[in-house]
């Protein structure tokens, strides 16, 4: 048996793994309920605190088991012993993890050495998993050292993994609660580091984002508004307009065209009349390019008028669709 299989040899029944217990958690996210308070969940969390840890699953590499075993010192010196409520259990495992973030984070930087990252790579998949949007400002930290890495190591057998690192952190961040992430935001919207989130933004799709996105929209430079705006048009909520149709209608800005791409694209999904959703309320205005999309105001039928009639500048023709 090899050394390191030797020293993590772990006593307990192998069919009970660590990593079952965070997955558990996120399906139940999943479906609305809060793992947090969930019997199981505790009862799986508490097992962390047992002398013989739970099993890793039987792909679980050296590195995996060395994850595991350090994770749990975390656990125990700021936990000696499991709390009897799940929901304290599940708070305990989440402050854990804080640490060992924060402390491979700062062996990144350190060090030249490939374990944080692996160790990073772990402890960023348990947060995804518990939903944890207590952790986010710390990925947030993360994630400017991991870029201020690939900058310094622009060559080096490390570049790869951070590479995954930094993917691996866009999707959790992305995937949290987007109202409970006040730092991300505030990040978001700083000049020194708003780049740094444009990726996140990108993958973004909860609606629960939108007064988020909007207040982010005037405020980052013109590359960041171009994936405000398609982010905003993916998601489809029809509160992003007025914000889109203001910027599609600078009609001398690189940005325009995507806020007005992401315009029809929210009109195409919704199931409300574009008309009623784009139709200026001060008649005057309609036509104008400082005002509105819309072209001049005509007769038209009852029915609910296509996006791309409404869209259309007054004097552009209709490109008719391949």
């Amino acid at each position: 048996m090899p050394f390191w299989d030797r020293l993590f040899k772990i006593n307990v029944p192998s069919t009970y793994h660590w990593e079952r217990v965070f997955a558990r958690a996120h399906a139940l996210e999943q479906r609305g309920e809060d793992p947090r308070r969930n019997p199981d969940i505790g009862e799986g969390l508490g097992l962390l605190w047992e002398e013989n840890l739970i099993a890793p699953s039987e792909s679980a590499t050296s590195a995996d088991q060395a994850f595991l075993r350090d994770f749990v010192w975390y656990l125990r010196q700021r936990t000696p012993k499991p709390p009897p409520a799940p929901e304290a259990r599940y708070q305990a495992v989440v402050e854990a993890l804080r640490d060992a973030i924060r402390a491979n984070t700062e062996e990144l930087r350190l060090t030249e050495e490939p374990f944080p990252i692996d160790n990073l790579r772990r402890a960023i998949w348990m947060v995804e998993q518990l939903q944890a949007a207590e952790l986010h400002a710390v990925c947030c930290e993360l994630l400017v050292t991991v870029n201020a890495t690939l900058i310094r190591e622009r060559q080096g057998n490390r570049v790869p993994p951070l590479e995954s690192l930094r993917t691996e952190l866009h999707g959790c961040l992305a995937a949290l609660p987007p109202d409970a992430m006040p730092r991300f935001w505030e990040m978001l919207q700083a000049e020194s580091t708003s780049e740094d989130f444009w990726p996140v933004a990108a993958r973004m799709r909860d609606r629960r984002a939108m007064p988020f996105l909007l207040e982010a929209l005037p405020v980052v430079p013109p590359d960041g508004q171009a994936i405000i705006a398609v982010t905003l048009g993916n998601i489809g909520d029809t509160r992003a307009l007025p914000a889109l149709q203001q910027l599609a209608a600078e009609e001398t800005s690189l940005v325009a065209p995507i806020a007005k791409e992401a315009v029809a694209r929210i009109l195409r999904t919704s199931g409300d009349d574009a008309a009623l959703l784009l139709r200026p309320t001060d008649a005057p205005h309609a036509g104008s390019a400082s005002k509105t999309l819309l072209r001049p105001a005509a007769a038209t039928p009852a029915a609910a008028s296509r996006p791309e009639e409404l869209l259309r500048s007054s004097n552009m023709p209709l490109e008719k669709e391949p």
